[in-house]
């Protein structure tokens, strides 16, 4: 059981949840504004550029989610 916890933990890493940027996104922008103290404050944000720093492209497993990576960051 705990293998699995810590594998399923590496597989988040290494592929960064782009779902989790979208509900931050739609709690802190509106059609013409961003709210930059919320994004900062924001756990999820937070979360999401730390599975942004600890991505891998090279791991990833086809040259298309690679390259999907590198033109959304």
């Amino acid at each position: 059981m705990q293998l699995i916890v810590i594998t399923f933990s590496l597989v988040n890493f290494t592929q960064p949840r782009h779902k989790l940027l979208t509900e931050v996104s739609c709690d802190n922008v509106n059609s013409v504004l961003v709210n930059y103290q919320g994004l900062l404050y924001n756990l999820r944000f937070k979360e999401y550029i730390s599975q942004l720093e600890a991505a891998s492209p090279s791991n990833f497993k086809s040259r298309e989610d690679s390259l999907a990576f590198w033109i959304n960051v």
